[in-house]
């Protein structure tokens, strides 16, 4: 079940949940009963996650969520949990890692899910292990003060307590994305492929990062005055892309946080300033 992007729709008496930066998987078990990780396999199919036999002690069949750390950052999640089998059972880092579960994979209503989930983890002690909160929505404003308390956060789910769990995207299941947004200066042109041949595919650009950093930008106030490079590729119309692009051109540019070393995540480009 994936989500489609909120569009200011009513979901008064939903629930929403903060979005987590990590890597989807399921629970399930095999003929013996013995409890695995498969992630969600949209692309190259289902493919089972080598996590050690004492994590996987701590989950239940059926679940649904993701392989979180702390840091709230994807790839440190898929350094541990990405890798073969030999490597991943004796890495000390698992301990790190926490399955944040939201859902489970059967085919009743959403509300009848969440009591379910709570029967299985009321008194629950595994530390690596936890239950996504869930908040219900009163109002339409409830959405921004709640994703405004998270602080720097990917974004939250909304999810309808009355939808049924479906196969593929469902409007019973809706994601909304915090992003910021600043500029930086180009300093080089990478050019497209495929049906951007002939075209440019993406902008090369560098920003430094001033004191503003962490109340406006989402990053960490020892980036101060750090200097990061890094490319922009989404955003662009056709047209903007057989434009000349010299080098010094000013660009806004939208991004949905930053990772340890300031580089910001998912720029998509707004205009030229």
């Amino acid at each position: 079940m994936l989500a489609h992007h909120y569009n200011n729709e009513d979901v008064t008496g939903w629930y929403m949940s903060r979005k987590l930066n990590g890597f989807r998987c399921f629970s399930k078990s095999d003929n013996c009963g013995k409890v695995y990780l498969e992630t969600l396999g949209r692309y190259s199919g289902p493919k089972e996650i080598h996590a050690p036999s004492w994590f996987l002690e701590q989950i239940k069949p059926e679940w649904d969520g993701e392989l979180w750390h702390p840091t709230d950052c994807l790839q440190t999640v898929k350094s541990i949990c990405g890798q073969g089998r030999e490597k991943s059972l004796i890495d000390p880092r698992w301990n790190e890692i926490v399955y944040m579960v939201f859902d489970t994979c059967d085919n009743r209503v959403w509300s009848q899910r969440q009591s379910s989930l709570a029967i299985d983890f009321y008194r629950r002690k595994g530390t690596n292990v936890a239950l996504v909160e869930q908040k219900k929505i009163l109002f339409k404003s409830d959405i921004k003060e709640y994703m405004h308390s998270l602080g720097n956060v990917e974004g939250i789910m909304l999810s309808n307590p009355n939808g049924y769990r479906t196969s593929g995207r469902s409007h019973d299941l809706l994601k909304v994305k915090a992003y910021y947004e600043t500029e930086a200066t180009v300093i080089g042109v990478s050019p497209g492929m495929g049906k951007h041949y002939n075209r440019m595919g993406a902008l090369l650009c560098k920003l430094t990062w001033d004191d503003k950093v962490s109340s406006v930008y989402g990053g960490s106030r020892y980036m101060s005055g750090s200097t990061v490079t890094f490319n922009v590729g989404g955003g662009f119309s056709d047209t903007e892309r057989g434009q000349d692009w010299p080098m010094g051109t000013i660009i806004n540019f939208s991004y949905l946080g930053v990772t340890p070393n300031g580089t910001p995540v998912s720029p998509n480009f707004l205009k030229r300033v």
